[in-house]
């Protein structure tokens, strides 16, 4: 009979692990199945009588981490804050060639990968920052001195850039996502506050998530002088490349794009750039563009970008990629080339160009996946002729809406399960101590009214829903196995015994848990 118990209580865990949005912790098995939890005032594991250790509880987050060049979804902790950090609740995040690049090997990097994104604050580690709290906002990827908390101990502490006015290029910096610090592909990712922007109202999600790129893009508008030029060439037709392409005609440039893809092309010419096919007659003629963008994001584009680039003219060189550029570098020097590197940008004239509308990257996207899918998604963003690809999380807006017309929403359906719960722990018990059992029954649409789960935040619903089965497993685990055929009548209805309402108990929740996607094998 334990050995059925424990089952039940293995078939909570499991369920636990299936609900959409669900915060984990960290478990520990102790037999048949079971995982228990706890944590001691120190905050280490915690030695019980029987001779048992239990984990201590720790949140964990869904993520997907590069690990020896392949994406991971594994299950791990939250960021910890530091002292002038903010906790972000990822809505949505871009997957950017880098990320692609990474997987190849580019960095030598090893976590979560993702740094363009759009979140919520939802917790400062200073007071002094609350104000944070709930704004949407985006994230300069670049942690420098100021973030890492050396601004504090003034100038001279900070690194030698930091104190030129440029942290892009600190000496001690991390790179969200690419170097040294976890990156958007999660469910939350931490930043120092100096490093976030508030994303105006206007500006929807899948606009704001285009940020970080369209910051590199106006990078540009900042390095060189475009009142010098009359046209530009942008060398490329990808993600990156049509976002610059479209900043650089805001500054009012004539701009031609040369690429390999009619589709991406077709989307370009939509915009208003003009376009050419590469190996066509326009990408071959030589000193063509006093002002040359090479976005390629392949090692052969640097050749072409030299050879169309007219004498004294500008070269920005956008692509990073895993490995070496067979090229040669004379043209540089006899057609006096200034060649230009340019990484990152400025948020704020990204972010005013994406609330005017003047650039508008909603055709850019291909498809957006749900977070937990993010390999598929790496892979569908490798195939030809796709653009942008969105991850996203569960949110707070998706749980509020009905399931069926008219209907419980999922928010609802949770707030029933953690009535539920609270009903059946007290039913379990108090079985176990009587010899028979005679419970008020009750009117479930009415406990989902009063309760208001739909006002509540979806992850304190699943959070508490969580702790509470996972309680229930343990009590279900070590009921009475003489107190299993109890007689117990709820309400008016005919007396059933307790292993049946554990087992009806079961059934509920699977029913339900179903009912808002979870995706369940038992």
């Amino acid at each position: 009979m334990l050995t059925c118990l424990l089952s039940y209580s293995n078939v909570i865990r499991r369920l636990l692990m299936a609900l959409p949005g669900f915060v984990a912790y960290a478990p520990i098995p102790i037999g048949c199945g079971l995982y228990l939890f706890t944590l001691n005032p120190e905050g280490e594991p915690a030695k019980i009588g029987c001779g048992l250790y239990l984990e201590p509880a720790k949140y964990l987050m869904l993520a997907a981490v590069a690990r020896r060049n392949r994406l991971a979804l594994v299950q791990k902790p939250q960021p910890r804050l530091k002292p002038g950090w903010a906790l972000v609740r990822v809505r949505l995040a871009g997957i950017c060639n880098t990320d692609i690049e990474i997987l190849r090997g580019y960095h030598n990097f090893h976590g979560t990968l993702g740094h363009e994104f759009v979140g919520d604050v939802v917790s400062v580690a200073s007071a002094r920052d609350k104000s944070w709290i709930g704004r949407r906002v985006v994230g300069e990827i670049n942690l420098a001195c100021a973030g890492l908390g050396l601004g504090r101990l003034g100038e001279s502490e900070m690194c030698s850039y930091c104190r030129r006015g440029i942290p892009a290029h600190c000496a001690r910096r991390r790179v969200l996502g690419i170097m040294g610090h976890d990156g958007a592909f999660a469910e939350f990712l931490a930043l120092p506050v100096v490093n976030l922007h508030r994303v105006p109202s206007a500006i929807p999600d899948d606009a704001a998530v285009f940020t970080e790129p369209m910051a590199a893009a106006c990078e540009i508008l900042e390095q060189v002088n475009i009142r010098a030029h009359r046209e530009a060439c942008v060398l490329g037709d990808g993600k990156l490349a049509q976002l610059i392409a479209r900043v650089l005609r805001t500054a009012g440039l004539r701009v031609v794009m040369i690429g390999k893809h009619a589709s991406k092309l077709r989307l370009a010419r939509l915009a208003g750039i003009a376009t050419a096919r590469s190996g066509g007659t326009v990408p071959q003629r030589v000193d063509a563009y006093t002002l040359v963008v090479e976005a390629t994001g392949s090692p052969s584009g640097l050749a072409v970008a030299q050879k169309i680039t007219a004498p004294r003219g500008t070269l920005v060189l956008k692509s990073t990629f895993h490995g070496a550029a067979p090229v040669e570098t004379w043209p540089l020097v006899v057609k006096e080339i200034t060649a230009i590197g340019s990484r990152c940008g400025p948020f704020p004239p990204a972010l005013a160009l994406l609330r005017s509308g003047r650039v508008d990257p909603g055709p850019l996207i291909s498809r957006i996946f749900e977070l937990k899918n993010a390999t598929d998604a790496i892979r569908y963003a490798q195939q030809p002729g796709v653009m942008k690809v969105l991850l996203h999380s569960f949110s707070d807006a998706e749980s509020n809406k009905p399931i069926l017309a008219g209907g419980w929403s999922r928010k609802q359906v949770l707030g029933h399960l953690i009535d539920s719960a609270s009903n059946n722990h007290q039913r379990f018990v108090r079985a176990a101590l009587q010899s028979s059992l005679d419970f008020p029954g009750y009117d479930q649409d009415s406990c989902v009214r009063v309760q208001a789960a739909e006002d509540a935040h979806w992850p304190l619903l699943v959070s508490l829903w969580a702790d509470y089965n996972r309680y229930l497993a343990h009590v279900i685990a070590h009921l009475p196995a003489a107190k299993l055929e109890t007689l117990c009548r709820i309400g008016s209805d005919e007396p059933v015994t307790l292993r049946f309402l554990v087992e009806d108990y079961l059934k509920h929740l699977l029913h339900h848990l179903r009912q808002i996607g979870a995706e369940i094998s038992i």
